[in-house]
């Protein structure tokens, strides 16, 4: 189709979203006066030929600009961006007023959301003077899924640093009532996207269906069931931990991936060891080096495991090293330099 557009010498605009077209369209004065086409793309497919425009006035400009703005509604905003004055001047007037007694309500509005948008705390830590709050947006009660707002302040409740993002614009995207597929049918198809062809043979455990708010690359947001379970075999040695993400309304699948997770770099199949690389002699060296007694022996087991790890095979490559520096009084003593950076008081003293 493409291909047959560009042969008739007309502008074609080719993208994700509406507003990227709006955005080429504005952007690109050689259009304006001829006739092109609009064509929305996903997975590779084109889904429909947008349209054809004759000529370019303030009616066309209009009418696109209100078909673009109900393409994909959903809009990320990166909290560390945002007007920190505004917030600031915006978070001391809702605590001066004495309207929201809770911390997170009071942030909620702060930062700006909708009135069917809530902050969830998800964690709340106090260090050095500065309370750490950790939240979960939600919309209509339905977590935004991977979407967590970070709020830092004083202790006398100022707003001093942000991060991660917030979403806005779900209302057009997201309707009201339920989906389709019950959690229990997400669950089955999650499964079998899951395990394949095993889905007979594997035992599952902690199995979940959980309903929430997908957002996909392109912003296009849908209720999807996140779907997640540990599954190995009857005699184990093969364990995984899918995370599979279904469209609540269509079954289709919108994501999904291995969450199993390894403490060992390298080791182990699927999970954080998304290189796909295995090495049986790599993973026995570093088994036998937990529980190697002798300091010289282990010592040439991890040396032998890294040189496969960075020189022969090499999956992975470190760009860069961490690296730590301070300054001690000469009289300091216990106090060792170590790749943790760890140094214990207990064991650190001053000589007089």
């Amino acid at each position: 189709m493409a291909a047959q557009l560009a042969e008739l010498g007309r502008p074609l605009l080719v993208g994700a979203s509406r507003k990227r077209f709006l955005g080429e369209l504005l952007a690109g004065p050689e259009v304006i006066g001829a006739p092109f086409y609009l064509m929305e793309y996903a997975d590779g497919q084109v889904l429909r030929e947008r349209a054809q425009l004759e000529r370019w006035d303030g009616a066309a400009a209009t009418a696109l600009a209100l078909v673009a703005a109900g393409a994909s509604a959903a809009d990320r905003s990166d909290l560390h961006r945002e007007d920190m004055v505004r917030v600031k001047q915006s978070n001391a007037a809702i605590a001066k007023s004495g309207t929201v007694s809770m911390a997170h309500s009071r942030h909620a509005q702060a930062l700006g959301l909708d009135a069917d948008s809530r902050l969830f705390l998800l964690d709340r830590k106090t260090d050095r003077g500065v309370r750490n709050h950790r939240y979960q947006q939600t919309f209509r009660g339905l977590p935004i899924f991977g979407e967590h707002v970070i709020v830092n302040e004083d202790v006398n409740g100022n707003v001093s640093t942000l991060f991660g993002q917030k979403v806005d614009g779900l209302a057009a995207e997201i309707p009201a009532g339920r989906p389709r597929l019950s959690n229990s049918r997400a669950l089955a198809i999650g499964k079998s996207a899951g395990l394949g062809n095993r889905v007979g043979f594997m035992r599952t455990t902690a199995e979940k269906s959980e309903l929430m708010i997908h957002i996909d690359d392109n912003g296009r947001a849908r209720k999807a069931y996140v779907v997640s379970f540990f599954a190995d075999t009857a005699r184990g040695g093969a364990p995984t931990r899918p995370t599979v993400i279904v469209d609540a309304d269509s079954g289709r699948i919108l994501q999904q991936f291995d969450n199993l997770q390894h403490a060992l770099v390298g080791t182990g199949p699927g999970g954080n060891n998304k290189t796909g690389w295995g090495n049986a002699r790599y993973d026995a060296l570093v088994t036998a080096s937990q529980t190697e007694g002798d300091p010289a022996t282990r010592w040439q087991q991890l040396q032998e495991a890294e040189r496969l790890l960075v020189e022969e095979e090499c999956p992975i490559v470190c760009v860069y090293t961490y690296v730590a520096q301070g300054l001690l009084d000469e009289r300091v003593r216990g106090f060792e330099p170590n790749l943790r950076d760890l140094h214990p008081l207990k064991y650190v003293w001053l000589e007089p």
